[in-house]
């Protein structure tokens, strides 16, 4: 074991990142998990490495093996701890060294083969990496030897949380690498996964406040407001100080139609957190669904008042100017913003929308040519942006009277499919114009009847309804 450690730590000391005492007060704090916190040794541990990180040479040298010892240690007076490499991992993993960390994870595979520990964190890597196979693997790894512990290992439900935590992330990443396509099947099985796995996640691990706002999260997305609302309620208990918790929880109450609740929800979160901005403009998201434009724009102003060059804040005031049909004033927000940001796609992309609702001989025009810059630079059709690029292209070319070119260029849109997960209300509008333009009215419906289904509102929402009426 000392030599497997001091291979380590030479690896450590060569490869690892610079540390300044900003970065090593963060880890001091946030290194090891809150089991590990309540052992003395592990708290050496973890203040002989935040130390050793601010040596150099022969010092940092034996201050990491005296951490590596206090692990060791550690591991051996206490049975709900997992064995020393695992730990060590961790505190490589919080200083943002994954290729050490792995590489510490797999040695412990081979020294601790009975530990379902490091196959949990590696398949937590996995995830992160966007490897769902080999994390799938390794989750299923730590359950078969989760399932040879006796039930009152007192690291075995901890543990248990963790790998169904992990099967979740899985299955809702393949999900949404599946959501683009026309796999329905493939897509409920993935969603029906996750939505299990979460449950399990917050029934074993019944006080983390992130495993009832994940599940909260699965329900609505599986339509089941009322479970959704008790687990955001749970959430939210557990932990006051969660602000998305509040939003989510209006959104379910919205999805109900209990416009007064979800008010409340939002005003709770803004008096809870009103010096924080992301609050304030998520907050105004929400009131502008609600309707109460006045509402946001107040909220939009308080957090331009704090950060005066927020382009999320401006983005938002062009947004609230478009739900009041003031098309050349969002235009003109728009424009300043492009100017300043002209690689930021959101900006490019309303700004494109927006011109083309603007009565001018110019507009259209302009709109095109921005449209077409944009298009260039997302051609991928098999992406998102790249799809939603191409809406704003064809509608932008239809009203400035290129019709065959923007009929030949919707025709390569509607191969790869128009999902409305993947579409703002807006977007949909306007693809659902062009679908009934181009003689597909019947698809049109269908899209119209998603993008109306969805809580939030959006300033074509009213274009929305009248086309749906038309068409039916």
């Amino acid at each position: 074991m000392k030599s497997l450690f001091v291979g380590i730590a030479l690896c450590t000391i060569i490869g690892m990142i610079p540390m300044n005492r900003t970065k090593a007060a963060e880890l001091h704090r946030n290194a090891t998990s809150a089991n590990e916190l309540e052992t003395d040794s592990v708290s050496a541990a973890r203040d002989l490495f935040v130390q050793s990180l601010k040596a150099t040479g022969r010092d940092r040298l034996l201050g990491l093996r005296k951490s590596f010892e206090q692990l060791e240690l550690a591991a051996a007076e206490n049975d709900q701890l997992p064995p020393a490499l695992t730990m060590w991992s961790r505190l490589l993993l919080s200083v943002g060294d994954q290729r050490l960390a792995r590489h510490a994870l797999q040695q412990a595979t081979a020294t601790h083969a009975e530990s379902p520990d490091a196959y949990v964190l590696l398949g937590n890597l996995a995830v992160s990496n966007g490897q769902l196979a080999q994390a799938s693997l390794c989750y299923g790894e730590a359950s078969r030897l989760l399932a040879s512990w006796d039930e009152n290992h007192p690291r075995r439900s901890p543990l248990l949380a963790q790998v169904a935590a992990g099967r979740a992330s899985v299955a809702q990443a393949r999900s949404r690498l599946l959501a683009a396509t026309a796999e329905r099947e493939l897509l409920d099985q993935y969603e029906a996964t996750a939505l299990a796995s979460l449950q399990e996640w917050a029934s074993l691990d019944g006080e983390n406040a992130g495993a009832h706002q994940r599940l909260g999260e699965a329900l609505i997305a599986a339509g089941n407001v009322d479970e959704a609302i008790v687990a955001f309620d749970n959430a939210r208990r557990l932990d006051p100080e969660l602000p998305i918790t509040e939003f989510r929880l209006a959104k379910a109450l919205l999805q109900q139609g209990d416009r007064t609740q979800a008010l409340s929800q939002i005003n709770q979160a803004l008096a809870t957190s009103s010096n924080d901005s992301q609050v304030r403009l998520g907050a105004a998201e929400l009131l502008l669904s609600l309707g109460e434009t006045e509402s946001a724009q107040q909220q939009i102003a308080a957090v331009l008042e704090m950060e005066p060059d927020s382009t999320a804040a401006k983005l938002w005031l062009a947004q609230t100017k478009r739900f009041r049909g003031d098309w050349q004033a969002a235009a003109d927000i728009l424009q300043s913003l492009s100017t300043d940001n002209p690689a930021n796609f959101e900006v490019a992309h309303l700004l494109a929308l927006t011109l083309s609702e603007i009565d001018s001989p110019a507009a259209p025009q302009r709109a095109l040519a921005l449209a077409s810059v944009t298009a260039q630079r997302f051609d991928q059709l098999d992406s998102v942006s790249g799809r939603r690029a191409r809406i704003s292209l064809v509608w932008t070319a239809f009203v400035s009277g290129q019709t065959e070119a923007a009929k030949k260029s919707f025709t390569e849109l509607l191969k790869t499919g128009i999902s409305s997960k993947q579409v703002s209300g807006d977007e949909g509008y306007y693809a659902s114009r062009l679908l009934v333009e181009f003689g597909r009215p019947e698809l049109a419906a269908t899209l119209l009847t998603s993008m109306l289904q969805r809580v939030e509102a959006f300033p074509k929402r009213g274009a929305c309804e009248e086309l749906r009426k038309q068409l039916q």
